[in-house]
């Protein structure tokens, strides 16, 4: 009986976290930050209390709610969440994987983001934070996708990466790399927002 009861418990405690992540979803995909970083904060908590913080679980939803953050505009906060996950998924699952990678990403375009709104060294600085995250990322997706350069993750990441270029001021090469990143998409992809994106950085 208290196997079984053991298993319920379990069984309620899965159901309640699903629901949950797929309440943040719901909430961001309608624009509504607030209430997506509320439920993204609830479901951290539950977690936490689950399943403990040394799980790459625990690391999603800090993940989840540093980009909460990041759509409300709150970039400081934003940027000490994703640190802390990236962190977190180093100890859990290491560096050559894609929640890693992915997170590294989200830094990256974060540091990018930030650097629009500031001048001089700072800008300089957030900038070549930017190109070593993105760098790093594009250089993880590669090997861990059987496409190599032209999986869609790598195309991504490799977009956000050229618009860093361009930031720098780099843009003879941001221009080369954007067309040869066009003919990747269209030739790998097809006609998606993927490519989309890359004909619009072009």
């Amino acid at each position: 009986k208290k196997e079984n009861d053991d298993d319920y418990s379990l069984m309620d405690a899965e159901k309640e976290l699903f629901s949950l992540k797929r309440k943040v979803g719901s909430f961001f995909s309608k624009g509504n930050y607030q209430e997506a970083l509320n439920s993204a904060e609830i479901l951290q908590e539950k977690v936490q209390s689950s399943l403990g913080t040394d799980n790459s679980i625990y690391a999603s939803t800090i993940n989840d709610v540093a980009l909460m953050h990041k759509m409300l505009g709150n970039h400081e906060k934003s940027m000490e969440l994703y640190t802390e996950a990236l962190h977190k998924y180093h100890s859990t699952v290491g560096k050559d994987h894609a929640s890693y990678a992915h997170t590294l990403q989200n830094l990256g375009v974060l540091y990018k983001t930030q650097a629009e709104a500031s001048k001089g060294m700072d800008k300089d600085q957030l900038l070549t934070r930017a190109e070593e995250a993105l760098k790093d990322a594009v250089s993880i997706f590669s090997r861990l996708s059987s496409h190599g350069p032209t999986s869609k993750e790598t195309l991504v990441c490799s977009n956000n990466l050229n618009l860093v270029y361009s930031a720098q001021g780099r843009h003879a090469m941001a221009i080369e790399n954007a067309r040869y990143l066009v003919s990747l998409c269209k030739e790998e992809l097809g006609l998606v927002v993927v490519t989309a994106n890359a004909l619009n950085n072009l």
